[in-house]
């Protein structure tokens, strides 16, 4: 009878510890199932992201029209800047146009995300870079959701020298790679969040990140100058030729020289359909972002420039 007792209070502690962890198992595995099935038919944006990302793979140098392919990639400032429909339809002659957006995301997102889609088999002829000088020059990412949609598993340790990241949150960038749960939960919050609160269109535009602090002209193409090289590499090695483009801004003190310079160092073209400040406030819905009729003119001025070869 001791005996059994003694057996007894072994193992029902041991018991408990497997039922437990089973529990958590599965609980995973399901918060996993729900983040990747619900979340992109829950959000609108999401779905764009994954419908945009998986199309973006398929894509080759070649369209089926034998027409060159370009990828546009970019965060929302190509979103709102250029009229895809119209853009496709204006390029047609000429090219077979695709896009790939994700919103707040800067330089090493595109250089990280760059190599991961390419690595992928996306091989597009040609890939224009949509971001302003304070975005290029930036050490910041979009975080966990970064490192689960643009990060290579292999890239944590050059990811977390460049972002300069501790320990902690290199981990969590590595660990967020992997689940579908850790790299969208911040996502997930404000898709409920919107739902709970409406529309918050007006409130992200005033949070927008925006990067006050520019350097001068020459810091500027100090610090582009490698950062190029090292994304024009990342393209060459897969044959694909890197355009470079920078989107409308209302201030006309943005800083636009450093970046046209560091492009023309690298042999990089760069195109600059609008010098900050040539387009009124009255063509952007918050400052920072062309409204429609902004996004008309930024459209056809692009366009425009592609076609008569002037880059």
């Amino acid at each position: 009878m001791l005996l059994s007792t003694s057996s007894s209070k072994i193992t029902t502690p041991r018991a408990g510890i497997v039922y437990l962890l089973a529990g958590l198992a599965i609980f995973s595995i399901a918060v996993e199932v729900v983040a990747t099935l619900a979340f992109a038919h829950v959000s609108r944006i999401q779905n764009r992201i994954i419908t945009e990302y998986h199309a973006a793979q398929r894509v080759r140098s070649v369209g089926a029209d034998g027409k060159p392919t370009m990828l546009l990639v970019g965060n929302s400032l190509l979103l709102e800047g250029l009229d895809l429909p119209k853009t496709q339809t204006a390029l047609a002659p000429r090219y077979n146009v695709s896009r790939f957006v994700i919103e707040q995301t800067q330089y090493l997102d595109w250089l990280f995300g760059t190599r991961r889609l390419l690595s992928e088999g996306a091989r597009p002829a040609i890939l224009v870079l949509t971001l302003p000088t304070g975005h290029l020059i930036s050490s910041g990412t979009r975080g966990e959701y970064f490192a689960r949609y643009q990060m290579q598993a292999g890239d944590i340790v050059e990811v977390a020298r460049a972002s300069r990241l501790d320990m902690t949150t290199a981990s969590n960038f590595w660990f967020a790679h992997f689940s579908e749960w850790l790299g969208s939960k911040a996502e997930i919050r404000k898709v409920f969040l919107a739902l709970a609160l409406g529309n918050l269109d007006a409130l992200a535009s005033r949070v927008t990140n925006r990067n006050d602090s520019i350097p001068s002209d020459e810091a500027i193409e100090a610090i582009l100058v490698p950062r190029l090289q090292a994304l024009k590499a990342v393209c060459q090695q897969y044959g694909v030729r890197l355009i470079v483009l920078l989107p409308a801004v209302l201030d006309s003190h943005e800083k636009t020289k450093g970046a046209l310079a560091a492009c023309r160092r690298q042999g990089i073209p760069a195109l600059l359909p609008y010098v900050p400040g040539e387009l009124q406030a009255a063509y952007f819905r918050d400052g920072f972002h062309l409204n429609a009729a902004g996004e008309e003119l930024f459209t056809a001025r692009f366009c425009g420039r592609l076609l008569t070869g002037t880059l």
